[in-house]
């Protein structure tokens, strides 16, 4: 999940300068293989620059951070559009990036482990193998919605590839990003074993997505309380169900962003909560729920499994 839309054996990659982690275990049918990469290096690269040339902020941002990423990263992406999208908005606050980056490289090894852990107890429900976790330097510009968050935004592109970004001076961080990757490792299966996730992404699947991805995540982690599962009363679920039913078949994102994330129409992060109360209610009909094959493409057979009609 990401506002406004949405991790160990160690590996030196000399040649990005990037520090990676990966798990096996030789013992299961299938190996389990994931990789932890730190974006860092980039963000140092462009502070370098910037600091002589701060008129050019913008340009600079382009070459050292989102270019060389996808160049380095990402350039057989499944969506490479998303990747581009997520990297579009040049760092406008500068200040304490240094101090932010240093934070990262202080905590590589908390986060690798935490990773680690999460990332083996969701294969041990859903199996998804060689999922990298790129992990994103906080910046300013994004410290506020981090903070209502819990410490952690994460965003999954495609089958394979999830960013993370993760404020330290949040207490419930270590937790929360526990919860991240299993909320985006579940999106992650979904595009795994689903050709046609995104394609027709209307509101419904939307809502099963997310629904979906809460649900498994508060399945693996149920101490771990975030604020986008429970915004809404019983009465304030009902009210918004009643508005948006008509719009289930949208597939306008202006209108999907309203009703997920809020707007003065509708209740800040009300499509999650009502999202997620959807798949609980499923889940409560169908207890081996999550060892189904279900895909969020097959929305309309979820939602006739759920109470809300």
């Amino acid at each position: 999940m990401k506002y406004g839309l949405t991790f160990i054996i160690f590996v030196f990659l000399s040649g990005c300068g990037q520090q990676t982690s990966q798990t096996t275990d030789s013992n299961k049918e299938d190996t389990l293989f994931h990789k932890v990469v730190f974006l860092d290096k980039y963000y140092t690269d462009f502070l370098t620059t910037v600091k002589s040339d701060f008129q050019n902020r913008d340009k600079i941002y382009a070459e050292k951070i989102k270019d060389a990423i996808i160049k380095d990263h990402f350039s057989n992406a499944e969506y490479p559009d998303f990747v581009s999208e997520n990297f579009s908005h040049p760092i406008a606050d500068t200040s304490g990036l240094t101090i932010f980056i240093a934070d990262l490289k202080a905590h590589k090894n908390e986060i690798e482990k935490i990773i680690s852990s999460a990332f083996n107890l969701c294969n041990k429900h859903l199996k998804n193998n060689n999922v990298t976790f790129y992990i994103i330097p906080l910046s300013s510009d994004d410290k506020e919605i981090i903070n209502k968050m819990g410490g952690v935004t994460g965003l999954t592109i495609g089958s394979k590839q999830i960013f993370l970004t993760i404020d330290f001076t949040i207490n419930s961080w270590q937790e929360v990003l526990e919860y991240a990757v299993a909320h985006e490792f579940n999106h992650s299966y979904h595009f795994s074993i689903s050709s046609n996730a995104l394609l027709e992404f209307t509101l419904l699947r939307n809502l099963i997505s997310e629904g979906m991805a809460d649900s498994f995540a508060h399945l693996l982690y149920p101490k771990v309380s975030v604020p986008w599962t429970s915004a809404l009363s019983n009465k304030e679920k009902a009210e918004l169900w009643s508005k948006i039913k008509p719009d289930l078949q949208s597939d306008d994102p202006t209108l999907l962003n309203s009703v997920m994330f809020g707007s003065k129409d509708y209740p800040i992060w009300g499509g999650y909560t009502l999202g997620y109360d959807i798949i609980q209610t499923v889940s409560k009909n169908r207890p081996d729920f999550f060892k189904t094959k279900l895909t969020i493409s097959d929305d309309k057979q979820i939602l006739e499994l759920s109470d809300y009609k």
